[in-house]
């Protein structure tokens, strides 16, 4: 009995034991389902992490498939004084000048820089408001204080000038430079910027370029002593840690196909006496400073330069040594009124230096095949304005081989008169490739008009034309007196036939070679406004723009000029006897 007792004893002990190592066998079987499902769910966790991860790098690298061109649209508003009856130059109070950025590709892959566009397209809209408010206020205290102040010191100006810096399949990078004149003892002026990577439409942070800003400004440090060495300026770097804490954000910057550029404005590093600065650092001086996706990968290419406050430093010979090179305008005495006139622009090369003569004047640096070339715009006595080229290793210039008939276009418009506001407003396209840009010229056939093509850069960096015929941009209309003798050309430009243009039709330039003919399109009288121009007799106008953008069949009429006597005729029959409408400059 004892013994059976002690069995049962043991037995229960037993099932006590197997109960025990069952649960633990279960809660260890539950306790690895659930670890192993834990580290499927991180594992899922850390793929969907690492995807859109990849995601975003993918959209934050996205390429486009072609270069950006962007326009500059310009505004420019002139406001009279609408109690003064004279129209001496006194009745204008302000004149305030502002751009809009407006991308010409319209592809889809373009979409963000568009939407990127028009947003800093809104903040200058804020920013011109503020102005005009501005301005009227300055008018109104000013004629309060001083009645004559008009009269004796003309307008007051508010004027923004845009340079596109760089335009490539990476970013585009664009400075503005706004002067000020409200009436004070001198002159505002304040640089602004903006760079966009091109794939994303994302406003880039200067953190976004230059990787190690510290090394960057240190660099910088020593370059102000080296290009300023007479201002006694403020070093970089200390201005750069009171905006470190702002990521940079009011550090004025660009980049272009040399490197990193800073714009210090006037009081930053020193006195207004000092003026303003412009300092780079290039992308070979420092390996790892930049941020790669940014750095410029191409051989050749093309930027605006600052007239006259942009020093550079280029190895212009190819010994291995950068040399110092900027332009700046020549002044001088030119008139019997001892006032001092700007004359053109000259080029500097280390202590050589090339002068190119004309009136205004533009700059842009560029490199072909392995070396620096200087193109200059400059305008004529004749209203026109030519290109003359630099080569800045031999820093030689020809009058005659190095001077080639391109403007760049404006794109000019009438103004807009509303209420006492003149507005006038252009499309300038911008000069940032190499391959492609728009160059205008004058032609003189039945009239005097501007005409445009496009352009690229060849070698030795001279202008080669990537068209035959110019596309006449002004609106030029002429009536035909009697039958026109002409050949029919295609969309083209290539001759089909002999034809006839019947007499009382109104023509609208289309093409022209500006020089012997020019292709013109029959359009309706209704499309036509008319206008007496006193003793130049007839004038006409075209109402509709859009007719302008025919690319179909033309009539092409050839001039023959007799350079003797400088008459103009038409299979024998002199023009005027054959057209009215035509105006020539003189």
């Amino acid at each position: 009995m004892r013994y059976k007792r002690s069995l049962l004893t043991v037995f229960f002990i037993c099932l006590l034991m197997f109960v025990f190592v069952a649960c633990n066998k279960s809660n260890s079987e539950d306790e690895t389902k659930t670890e192993e499902s834990g580290k499927k769910e991180t594992k899922k966790k850390s793929k969907k992490d690492k995807d859109k991860k990849k995601e975003t790098e993918e959209k934050e690298q996205k390429e486009v498939s072609e270069k950006p061109h962007v326009s500059l649209d310009i505004t420019e508003l002139i406001h009279d004084d609408k109690e003064s009856e004279d129209d001496a130059d006194y009745d204008y109070l302000y004149k305030l000048t502002s751009f809009h950025l407006h991308l010409d590709n319209d592809s889809e892959e373009f979409k963000p820089l568009a939407e990127a566009f028009d947003k800093y397209n809104e903040e200058v809209d804020k920013i011109t408001a503020d102005a005009r408010q501005e301005l009227e206020q300055y008018v109104e205290e000013i004629r309060s204080d001083q009645p004559d102040y008009f009269s004796k010191k003309g307008m007051l100006t508010d004027e923004t000038e845009a340079y596109v810096i760089r335009a490539d399949k990476s970013i585009v990078s664009v400075v503005s430079l706004r002067t000020m004149d409200y009436g004070g003892v001198h002159p505002g002026y304040a640089y602004s910027s903006c760079n966009y990577d091109t794939g994303t439409g994302k406003e880039l942070k200067f953190t976004d370029v230059v990787k190690d800003t510290k090394a960057f400004f240190e660099i910088l440090d020593e370059k102000v002593d080296e290009e300023y060495p007479y201002d006694n300026l403020e070093k970089p770097s200390t201005y750069a840690k009171e905006l470190e804490g702002g990521d940079y954000k009011d550090l004025v910057w660009t980049v272009n196909a040399e490197g990193v550029s800073v714009y210090f404005n006037t009081y930053i590093l020193g006195p207004y006496s000092a003026g303003s600065q412009i300092i780079s650092v290039y992308f070979d001086e420092a390996d790892k400073m930049f941020n790669d996706r940014y750095v410029n990968k191409e051989e050749d290419y093309i930027f605006p330069v600052m007239v006259g406050n942009m020093f550079m430093s280029l190895d212009t010979d190819g010994d291995g040594e950068r040399e110092p090179v900027h332009v700046q305008g020549i002044y001088e005495k030119v008139y019997e009124d001892n006032d001092i006139y700007n004359t053109g622009l000259e080029v500097f090369v280390g202590e050589e230096s090339v002068r190119a003569y004309g009136y205004g004047g533009s700059a842009y640096l560029i490199r072909k095949d392995g070396k620096y070339y200087m193109y200059l715009f400059l305008g004529q006595d004749n209203d026109s304005e030519v290109l003359s080229r630099v080569d800045l290793d031999a820093m030689n210039y020809s009058m005659t081989d190095d001077i080639y008939d391109i403007r760049l276009p404006y794109g000019g418009s009438e103004a807009v008169q509303k209420d006492n506001e003149y507005i006038y407003t252009n499309l300038r396209p911008a000069l940032t490739d190499t391959e492609s840009f728009i160059g205008e010229t004058r032609g003189e056939v039945l009239s005097t008009f501007s005409g445009s093509k496009e352009w690229r850069i060849g070698k030795n960096a001279v202008p080669e034309a990537k068209e035959e015929r110019y596309r006449v941009t002004s609106d030029q209309i002429i009536h035909c007196l009697k039958d026109i003798s002409c050949e029919e050309v295609d969309e083209k430009g290539n001759v089909k036939q002999e034809a006839t243009i019947p007499s009382d039709s109104y023509l609208l330039f289309i093409y022209s070679d500006t020089q012997s003919f020019v292709d013109v399109r029959i359009i309706d009288e209704k499309d036509v406004e008319k206008e007496t121009w006193g003793d130049y007799g007839m004038g006409y106008n075209l109402k509709d723009k859009s007719l302008k953008d025919y690319k179909g069949p033309c009539y092409r009429i050839t001039v023959d000029l007799d350079k003797e006597d400088w008459e103009r005729s038409v299979d024998g029959e002199r023009i005027d006897e054959l057209f009215e409408g035509m105006l020539f400059a003189g």
